[in-house]
Order: structure tokens, then sequence, then C-alpha cells
């Protein structure tokens, strides 16, 4: 990261987050936290600082749980995979000539990420509430959806991991799995990034995380499930055309 290429308010910022990740959370003690502090007061530093946790808890997420039954190689790299470069590296090299396998747009969870802060920041800007008072109601709700996307994500890993199938979008699929949430979803792993999304819509009670779901769905549809989708045909044929006849794309 050149701090010529960046306006100096701009970089400290950069600078900030970047010693930040490298610390694991940990507060930075370097040279320019007092100018970066100087520069931001402290309630947009905070809000930098919720930014900077969600994206640490979403990039975990695509490196750990938020993975795939219909996964395909990824010729190039993706904000999800920088963190393991080193063993992404060694696995890109191991499987590059793996021709059954299409490009996707990005990885699912840097979709999710970018979605996620677009709607972050135009609340900041111009604050619209699902509701005017969410109170309990809106504390359930969320926690409802955060526990059902929790379930569903968790069972899938276990079940492909037991199927002896990679659950990550960015390694080859060796078998199509269709029991457990696969016999009512062809992407439960997905699905339930969707659900997370929007448990943190109404937990922030924002109306523009709402709005913006749409985008997410069309984006993760569009950009990954469909170009998966055609190399998953190619690869396994009659066999995957059989699952996805008898099994919706979504629920």
């Amino acid at each position: 990261m050149k701090k010529s290429d960046f306006e100096y308010r701009e970089w400290l910022v950069l600078k900030y987050a970047q010693d930040w990740a490298l610390l694991n959370g940990a507060e930075p003690e370097s040279d320019s936290v007092a100018d970066y502090q100087s520069h931001y007061p402290r309630e947009q530093r905070e809000y930098i600082q919720k930014i900077m946790r969600m994206m640490r808890f979403t990039n975990s997420l695509g490196n750990t749980l938020s993975r795939k039954s219909s996964s395909c190689e990824i010729e190039g790299s993706s904000a999800a995979c920088i963190i393991q470069n080193r063993e992404y590296s060694g696995k890109k090299e191991a499987g590059k000539d793996d021709k059954d396998h299409d490009h996707i747009v990005a990885h699912p969870p840097v979709l999710f990420v970018i979605v996620l802060v677009v709607g972050f920041l135009l609340h900041k800007l111009y604050p619209l509430a699902i509701m005017a008072d969410p109170g309990t109601l809106s504390m359930v709700l969320a926690n409802a959806l955060f526990v059902v996307s929790g379930v569903v994500m968790v069972t899938t890993t276990r079940l492909m991991l037991r199927k002896k199938t990679d659950p990550r979008p960015d390694r080859p699929t060796s078998t199509i799995v269709s029991e457990g949430f696969f016999r009512y979803s062809r992407n439960p792993l997905y699905l339930s990034l969707m659900l997370i999304y929007s448990g943190i819509a109404v937990y922030a009670n924002s109306l523009w995380l709402v709005f913006l779901l749409p985008v997410l769905f069309f984006a993760l549809e569009r950009g990954v499930v469909l170009r998966e989708e055609k190399c998953l045909e190619g690869k396994f044929g009659d066999e995957y055309l059989e699952y996805k006849n008898k099994v919706r794309r979504w629920i």
C-alpha cells in the first residue's frame, strides 16, 4: 500500500485498518495512530471500528463456515483468500489443470461485505429505520435469523465434510450431496449467508440494508450460483441434472 496513492486522510484510515488486522483486533501503536485520531473524531473512529469488526467477522466466515456444495475452482485471488495466501496459492497450483471449473465473479463473503458496507454507509448518511421503536421484537427476530442461519451453515458444512467434499467455493467439488438441507435447497450455505445479512439488517434497524438485500441475492445468483451450476453440469452430467430437477435453487 503506497502512501502516495491516497489522500493523507484516506491513507491514515487504511494504515490503521491494516495494522489493526495484523494485530488481530488489538489497538495499533504505530506513529500514525495519533494523526489518525486527530483527523477523525471519536464518533467516526467508532463507526470505522464497527465496519472493520464486521469485515473481520465476514472474512473468518468465508475461511471457515461460509461454504457451498457446488464449489468451483477460482483462477485468481479475493479479499477472503488473502488472509491465507500461502495455503490458497498451494491449492491453486495443485488444481490449475482442473478445466471443469468455471470462474465466479467473487468469493461469496466478499459480495456479502460489499453490500453490507454500502448499506451501512447509506444508513449513516441518510438514516432510514425499519421501525420507529424496534424494542424487543426486533431483537427476537434478529436473533431468530442468526440462530436459523447458524444451524443451516454448521449442519451443512459438517455434512459436506462427512461426504468428503470440500465446502469451500474456491476448491473443486468431489461429489453431489443431496442429503440434509440439500434436500430442500441446492444452495443452503448461500441461503444462510442471506439470513445472516437479514438478521444484521433487523438488528441495526436499517431500511437501507433491507433495500439492498435483493442486490446481494442478484449478485450471488448471477455472479456465483449460475456459473457454478454450469461447471457442475459439465463435471457431473446427468447426476447433477437429475438432482437439479428435483431440488429448487433456493427454497
